[in-house]
């Protein structure tokens, strides 16, 4: 895109757009704009950006799901760009910052302070060091007379079953919670509000135990993501049914699984069902009964195979190199791919994923590989090279690439 040219653009939604530099690059494009909405900003660079281009910004009107994305790394653009602002719906995820009352309390002062309506919603993981004590302390703070006084108000919903380890903390006031989690007792939502079931703008289902899905007596219609986290077993045969008294699963257009007792095959008959589905991300699996020669012969596996439009695979298990060709054979058309592999299938893995004789994966973009072991750290950058890469390292063993 180029910067030196302008849109006089006012009114723009944009389904995903990845990368803060692309963001600050079409901010400086239309700088008429009053009315931004972005579904998916992803925070796939992770570049620390110096210099801002000194544009005159007249939006009003931001909403944004940030994913990847700190509050260290966002709060330059508020700076830069909000000034105007009125209105900031905002879905963020894993950074404790945004947590931070005091810190927004200065940001809205010093940056936003036309700010009228603030619909935050963020989504939090429990870990050894932060419990639910701990959140509830952080949450507590936004009961402060800076937010009382704007009639800004907030709820927290944490599941309540053993083992479940994630929370919401949301704006009740916008009547605009994004975000339901069901679980296998009634939920635990600090606002005494709450006086229905009916939730129609819930964008994000998650369902963390068979029993929760036994209960439920809401249906979902305008969901478009799901996550299932469940310790206990599912039946294959009849997922897609039980699933669809929950969610429209044609409308689904991201799935996150976390079961440790959810096969390949189950998988394979959820995407039968969700044609729309763009995102899909692993983050345990059965993977070690798959019959790889058995299943790409399977009728089921070919139709999803020439039909989905998959462009975003996470498999967060360990894969054999054989694992790896079958899921690339199950989502041809995936764009980004992320995957973790052993320290002896991790130079095949890369030499196969981006041959030019490859035709099952002609469209890849970008690639996230992480190992185990030690792999001789020149020989990897040697590889990269000579398959003319652009690569990052993102930690010890792990690898993103692009071309």
């Amino acid at each position: 895109m180029a910067t030196h040219e302008t849109s006089p653009i006012e009114y723009l939604f944009i389904a995903q757009l990845a990368g803060l530099k692309q963001f600050i690059n079409l901010l400086s494009y239309v700088p008429h704009l009053r009315r931004l909405s972005i579904d998916h900003l992803h925070g796939y660079d992770h570049k620390k950006i110096q210099v801002f281009p000194k544009v005159f910004n007249k939006s009003t009107h931001v909403s944004l799901r940030l994913e990847y994305i700190t509050l260290d790394e966002f709060e330059p653009i508020i700076r830069h760009f909000f000034h105007h602002l009125q209105v900031l719906r905002i879905s963020t995820g894993d950074d404790l910052a945004y947590l931070n009352a005091n810190r927004w309390q200065q940001i809205i002062l010093s940056h936003m302070i036309h700010l009228h309506i603030f619909d935050f919603q963020h989504s939090y993981n429990f870990t050894v060091y932060h419990n639910q004590t701990f959140f509830s302390s952080l949450i507590k703070q936004f009961t402060s007379s800076f937010w009382i006084e704007r009639e800004w108000y907030f709820a927290n919903q944490y599941p309540s079953g053993d083992g479940l380890n994630c929370g919401i903390f949301y704006s009740i006031q916008s009547c605009r919670r994004t975000d339901y989690i069901l679980s296998s007792q009634h939920d635990q939502i600090d606002d005494k509000n709450h006086t229905t079931n009916d939730f129609p703008l819930v964008r994000h289902v998650h369902i963390q135990n068979q029993s929760a899905i036994d209960n439920c007596s809401i249906y979902f219609s305008n969901a478009d993501e799901l996550t299932i986290s469940d310790n206990e077993y599912i039946p294959c045969d009849s997922i897609t049914t039980i699933l669809n008294r929950i969610v429209f699963l044609e409308k689904l257009q991201k799935i996150i699984i976390n079961c440790k007792h959810f096969s390949f095959d189950t998988v394979v008959k959820i995407l039968c069902s969700t044609p729309n589905c763009s995102k899909l991300i692993l983050h345990s699996l059965l993977l070690n009964e798959i019959d790889g020669v058995s299943l790409k012969d399977n009728s089921l596996f070919q139709v999803i195979s020439n039909k989905n439009k998959m462009k975003d695979l996470t498999v967060k298990s360990m894969c054999t190199f054989e694992e790896v060709k079958l899921f690339v054979k199950l989502c041809p058309r995936v764009q980004h791919l992320s995957i973790k592999v052993s320290q002896d299938d991790f130079i095949s893995t890369i030499k196969c994923l981006l041959s030019k004789h490859n035709n099952d994966i002609r469209d890849l973009l970008t690639l996230r590989i992480q190992t185990t072991g030690n792999i001789w750290f020149a020989r990897i950058l040697m590889l990269f090279k000579s398959l003319r890469l652009s690569s990052k390292i993102m930690g010890d063993h792990d690898y993103f690439l692009w071309w």
